[in-house]
């Protein structure tokens, strides 16, 4: 189940990737800025939480001038391998497209991690490189023609890899 977060989930999973880059460390208070955090929980327990930011840029027109990051996502060791990272990130990008539609220009990652790589790869992400960086910057345009076609396919996309993440729970549980 995917729910809100709040800032003390997010500390409690930050201090497990200490390497990490996130813009949300070095944050300070903006009203241009907004920072949410998704979690999600497996079998009654907080598996993973994600934080997003999203910022406005005034070099752009104000119609479209919004930019989101999925900042952080971090599953703890225990719950990995099932799913659930592929969960959070995709509901991420659907939060974002649903809540800002065609104001958002753009949504990036620096990803840190090959699994978020692969993720953010499979859904249209693009790389950027960054030189000898331990991430790897991963951007999506956003095309405002399109977005309500391209929201709806990672709507879809999903509730297929929440079906996964399930079966794949179940499959570990009955081998306990």
């Amino acid at each position: 189940m995917v729910s809100w977060g709040d800032e003390d989930t997010y500390r409690r999973f930050r201090i497990l990737e200490p390497s990490l880059v996130s813009c949300v460390d070095q944050h300070s208070d903006s009203h241009d800025t907004t920072i949410e955090y998704l979690m999600i929980k497996c079998l009654g327990e907080v598996a993973g939480i994600a934080s997003l930011v999203t910022r406005v840029n005034t070099h752009r027109p104000p119609h479209r001038s919004l930019y989101g990051r999925i900042d952080l996502v971090i599953v703890h060791e225990r719950f990995r391998g099932l799913g659930l990272g592929r969960v959070l990130t995709l509901v991420s990008v659907v939060h974002l497209l649903e809540t800002f539609d065609s104001r958002l220009y753009s949504i990036s990652c620096l990803a840190a991690h090959p699994a978020i790589e692969k993720i953010l790869d499979s859904v249209g992400f693009v790389r950027r490189e960054q030189g000898q960086k331990n991430y790897v910057h991963e951007e999506l345009a956003i095309d405002p023609t399109k977005v309500g076609e391209f929201r709806d396919r990672m709507v879809s996309e999903t509730k297929a890899a929440a079906r996964r993440a399930n079966f794949n729970i179940r499959q570990r549980q009955n081998e306990r």
